[in-house]
């Protein structure tokens, strides 16, 4: 469940911040050692998503699953 700030907004998930975070790094061309800055991005993008439409009027569109290989 996403968390409740103070100014009613809602956090992304670790899940959801997860998700986007390992589309980055596959979309970057995987490449390693950037897994802060590839989190950093994505808790970013979902916030700034997720403030650019009003929870009244939600259309929040899901950010790209990232592809999973074995």
């Amino acid at each position: 469940m996403a968390k409740k700030l103070g100014n009613g907004e809602t956090r992304p998930t670790q899940e959801e911040i997860s998700q986007r975070a390992r589309a980055i790094y596959e979309q970057s061309g995987r490449v390693p050692g950037r897994d802060l800055d590839n989190w950093l991005q994505a808790e970013t993008q979902l916030m700034a998503a997720r403030k650019s439409v009003p929870e009244s009027k939600s259309t929040y569109k899901e950010m790209p699953k990232p592809i999973m290989r074995p």
